[in-house]
């Protein structure tokens, strides 16, 4: 590998020689900006370690926020999710089958026909 080539991370800018001619030319004296190597401190100019105790904050961040939500009401735990939207199809599906029986007699008595054979006809087409 050429001493001129340089690995950049992904997302960050590399420093070619245009970059440093155009900064050199700019007039900015000191490396305030930067860090040691010439990259933004910002964007991989940082060590592992600096770059796991950032992933290691953030996580630490997640988990308060996660945490907050909870004590807050905002989430709940996903079995007692599983448990309402199983017990609301339930009702729902005996409340749609009882609907014939329920209804059959006035329905008869509107049309005038077989309470009967209209109750057959009913019930048979929820199942």
């Amino acid at each position: 590998m050429s001493a001129s080539r340089e690995t950049v991370r992904p997302g960050c800018r590399a420093r070619t020689a245009a970059t440093r001619a155009s900064s050199a030319s700019s007039g900015r004296r000191g490396r305030s900006r930067r860090s040691p190597s010439g990259y933004s401190a910002g964007c991989g100019g940082g060590s592992l370690l600096t770059d796991a105790r950032r992933r290691h904050e953030i996580v630490k961040i997640r988990e308060r926020e996660l945490r907050l939500r909870k004590l807050e009401g905002a989430l709940i735990p996903v079995d007692e999710v599983a448990k309402g939207q199983f017990d609301f199809a339930r009702r729902l599906r005996d409340r749609i089958l009882a609907l014939p029986g329920r209804h059959t007699p006035a329905m008869a008595a509107a049309l005038r026909g077989d309470p009967r054979a209209l109750h057959a006809a009913l019930a048979g087409h929820p199942r």
